[in-house]
């Protein structure tokens, strides 16, 4: 995991030639251009090619491309432990040490590791083929329970938005009662990234957690119906949403505290 951070000081650049400025901004916009090509020559390809499940291969064609990849070629599987709706899956290890990887987003991405398990068995455990088998089919609920979250982006701009500029203000708030002095901009900036990547983080793994606890519900519900797709259990979801929420502020609440305590 790569993680990059790009702070502008507006205050130090003010007083410096047009010349350098330019090139500080040059130079910084190559961040955002780097990570588009790598997202456009490195995820684009799997997410657009075709997959045809062969006997003895898998046929992988994007464009006029086409790639072929023999089944007794795999050495090793590894799974994924993100959730369908942020692009897990699994990867293949050939004995040339070359890695394939492929997305729960891929439709019946699961019909790949059966042919895998039937040639080489020894690489995938009957009970982990089966849990993948059951995500897989689970993918398109995951993704519509996705698109209902974003539906309702009021909630979403509370909670990573206004949450980080409440805890800012009365951090600025503190500030200027005991140390008598108004906060920079620079300083009000800061505490606002600081506070917005905490709500982030503990929004992202609140959230996964909430797609594994209802993915597995649904993983259950389906093994007990002999594998056909249940109903979705709105109630149980709306349940198990609203106990993470609260979690989720509760965990803020106490991590701000103790911010707050050994900062000031």
């Amino acid at each position: 995991m790569e993680v990059i951070i790009i702070r502008i000081n507006l205050f130090s650049v003010m007083g410096e030639p047009w010349w350098k400025v330019l090139f500080k901004m040059l130079l910084a916009s190559t961040v955002p251009l780097s990570i588009f090509i790598r997202l456009y020559f490195f995820m684009r390809p799997p997410l657009f090619s075709t997959y045809e499940v062969l006997p003895e291969n898998l046929v992988i064609r994007y464009r006029k491309s086409e790639k072929r990849i023999r089944w007794e070629q795999v050495k090793e599987v590894k799974f994924s432990w993100l959730s369908p709706r942020f692009l897990g899956g699994f990867t293949l290890i050939l004995s040339t040490g070359t890695k394939w990887r492929f997305f729960l987003a891929l439709h019946h991405s699961h019909k790949i590791l059966e042919a895998v398990y039937r040639q080489q068995p020894a690489l995938i455990s009957e009970a982990r083929l089966q849990k993948y088998t059951a995500m897989s089919h689970l993918v398109d609920v995951s993704w519509q329970r996705l698109r209902e979250k974003l539906r309702r982006w009021p909630r979403w701009m509370l909670k990573y938005l206004a949450v980080p500029a409440a805890v800012s203000v009365i951090y600025d708030f503190y500030i200027w009662r005991s140390q008598g002095q108004v906060p920079t901009l620079e300083q009000g900036m800061g505490l606002f990234l600081a506070a917005f990547s905490v709500v982030f983080l503990v929004g992202f793994i609140c959230n996964s957690i909430e797609e594994k606890v209802v993915i597995r519900q649904l993983r259950l519900a389906m093994a007990a119906a002999a594998g056909q797709m249940p109903t979705r259990q709105k109630q149980f979801e709306s349940k198990v949403e609203g106990a993470l929420t609260i979690v989720f502020f509760l965990v803020l609440l106490v991590l701000f505290y103790l911010g707050f305590s050994l900062i000031y």
